[in-house]
């Protein structure tokens, strides 16, 4: 399923070019779900590598999540 990020995030191309399924927030915006909302801190000295990763795994679950 898709995962709704930031359209700013430091990651994102990285994501795009790895094949995971990410949407913009205007695309998220029009979705006619109500997918479960996550926040997450990320305070490693990595931060698109670790942004990356939190990415990768939320994005492999069946759910959409925004």
């Amino acid at each position: 399923m898709p995962i709704g990020i930031p359209d700013d995030l430091s990651a994102r191309k990285t994501l795009e070019n790895e094949s995971v399924n990410v949407m913009d927030s205007a695309r998220a915006a029009r979705q006619d779900i109500r997918p479960p909302e996550i926040g997450l801190l990320n305070l490693m000295p990595n931060k698109e590598h670790t942004e990356t990763q939190f990415v990768r795994l939320i994005g492999s679950t069946p759910l959409q999540m925004v």
